[in-house]
């Protein structure tokens, strides 16, 4: 909500959101380039990498679609799998 308690416009969200990275970058917390597409991908594999479910990040994201998800999760499973593999077979050899 802005500050007459209303949604933003897409500009004025635009305008907020232009400040405050500029005001992170001038503080080293970010690095220049960052956007809303960023924040959300890195929201998705974070929270598709915690375990989440399709529905759950879904929900996060703002998409009514849980199938949205599935990349998230699908990449988060693969990333897994081949952990638990490496894993096993690091145990093997000992």
């Amino acid at each position: 909500m802005n500050q007459q308690g209303r949604p933003y416009t897409r500009d004025g969200l635009d305008s907020v959101f232009d400040q405050l990275k500029r005001e992170l970058i001038k503080a080293k917390q970010i690095r220049p380039g960052l956007t809303f597409h960023g924040l959300r991908k890195s929201l998705g594999e974070r929270t598709a990498d915690a375990g989440f479910s399709e529905l759950d990040i879904a929900a996060a994201l703002g998409h009514t679609n849980p199938a949205s998800s599935r990349p998230y999760t699908v990449e988060a499973a693969r990333k897994s799998g081949a952990r638990r593999v490496i894993q096993a077979l690091d145990k093997r050899r000992t």
